[in-house]
């Protein structure tokens, strides 16, 4: 990004009043230096719109970059990489967005153009698949599934469970 007045902060960082180095305004997990010093935009969680967050990316030792919707370029995009999807192949019945079937965006109320409909960090393709297989039943439109304070795609990835706010049964909240 550009540094007009070279100041040491990208131009929308000035100009958004975003140049604190250790703010993070758009809550992915990396301060505005880091998000700089990776050409990533400090105010979009997502810079490449693939679906994983600028910090999950930028800390995948290069396995993922926050500015390349497909990393390796092999044709399937990091999120699915990432949650072990396989892409759809049903000749046309596929949203491109999400990789839903569309039957399935219209039988859950999803938005087809978007890849999370929830925003709660796991794309719709994979809660459907995650219904199905009966691993959990979080819902697609529902951010935090269990009202825990954790989004349903962190307790993804931590190992907890989104159907419960209390997942090894400790009496507190997985969020504590």
């Amino acid at each position: 990004m550009a540094d007009t007045n070279d100041n040491g902060w990208d131009d929308l960082a000035d100009a958004t009043g975003d140049s604190d180095a250790d703010a993070d305004p758009d809550n992915d997990g990396v301060s505005n230096s880091i998000e700089t010093n990776h050409s990533t935009n400090p105010q979009v969680a997502d810079t490449d719109g693939d679906g994983l967050n600028d910090g999950l990316e930028i800390n995948s030792g290069g396995t993922y970059s926050p500015l390349n919707a497909d990393t390796d370029g092999d044709g399937t995009g990091d999120y699915d990489q990432y949650y072990g999807i396989t892409p759809s192949t049903d000749s046309g019945t596929s949203d491109p967005a999400d990789d839903a079937s569309n039957t399935a965006d219209a039988s859950t109320d999803t938005d087809p153009e978007q890849i999370d409909s929830d925003s709660d960090g796991l794309p719709d393709v994979l809660e459907q698949q995650l219904q199905q297989s009966g691993e959990f039943s979080s819902s697609y439109l529902d951010y935090d599934s269990d009202d825990d304070g954790l989004h349903d795609g962190l307790e993804y990835q931590l190992g907890t469970n989104p159907d419960s706010s209390d997942t090894d049964g400790d009496g507190l909240d997985d969020a504590t």
